[in-house]
């Protein structure tokens, strides 16, 4: 019932958008006088990706959102990124941590009480309607326990790490250059929060990344590499604390790194 009165806030294709409500942001291009314009070159995609913008930027000529230039200036290239459509934060700050989680154009609605969703969804569903933002239904999902949010999965026992994410790095070879190796260490920042001493484990790896310093991947190196796989074969889970007690915090520093856990207070 409650999706059925506010469907007017879906719609299943671009031409049902009526467009952003002023109110809420007016596009401005701010350019300095004398500036020189912009023509950037081509950019070369995979072919796997070509049939897939070729369908979107129709779209977007068809229903009026953008049209062919006819001049050699102020041209960018695109950039095709796989994502889910989404709006503005702004219109939803006051219940923002709240009864609402959002982030560029990921929007969740959370309840503490199963009884109080549908309040806390008509809220949202109004703040919607009001400026005529619209949301594609194929996107949603309602009435779920637990879901991806920001690439990590969300549910009432706490966040664990998307598999897709652990399998980038357990399938990964050991580096053979530096450019290697960084892929490797940013793939593990993202995780970091789920890898307990994630830099007393990538120890091994700082010297291989300082300057002049040639490429050799040692038997230490394929240790730490192997230890760390290991460790995120195992299921890991952030989840907050529900005792009042406080926690202190021990910092444990060395030549190497330096530590900063924290231990509740007996």
């Amino acid at each position: 019932m409650l999706l059925h009165e506010f469907k007017d806030v879906f719609v299943w294709s671009y031409k049902k958008i009526s467009g952003l409500d002023p109110n809420v942001a007016v596009h401005h291009l701010s350019v300095k006088k004398g500036a020189r314009p912009v023509k950037q070159g081509q950019r070369r995609f995979r072919p796997e990706l070509i049939p897939l913008i070729e369908v979107e930027v129709n779209k977007l000529i068809e229903v009026g959102f953008i049209r062919e230039v006819k001049y050699p200036m102020w041209i960018s290239s695109i950039v095709p990124v796989r994502k889910k459509n989404g709006q503005i934060r702004r219109i939803f700050d006051d219940m923002l941590h709240k009864n609402v989680e959002c982030y560029v154009d990921d929007l969740v609605v959370k309840s503490k009480k199963r009884e109080d969703h549908l309040y806390d969804l008509r809220k949202v569903f109004e703040r919607l309607r009001r400026y005529q933002l619209k949301m594609n239904p194929s996107k949603c999902a309602f009435g779920v326990t637990s879901g991806k949010f920001l690439g990590f999965i969300i549910h009432q026992r706490g966040i664990e790490i998307e598999q897709a994410k652990n399998n980038a790095i357990l399938r990964m070879p050991e580096p053979r250059n530096i450019h290697e190796l960084k892929s490797l260490q940013r793939k593990l920042a993202y995780l970091r929060r789920f890898i307990s001493n994630l830099a007393g484990r990538c120890q091994p790896f700082s010297r291989l990344m300082k300057k002049d310093v040639p490429f050799e991947w040692d038997e230490a190196c394929d240790k730490a590499f192997k230890s760390i796989k290991s460790y995120l074969m195992k299921a890991s889970r952030l989840g907050c604390t529900c005792t009042p007690t406080p926690f202190n915090s021990l910092r444990c520093c060395s030549r190497a790194l330096c530590r900063n856990p924290t231990c509740p207070e007996k």
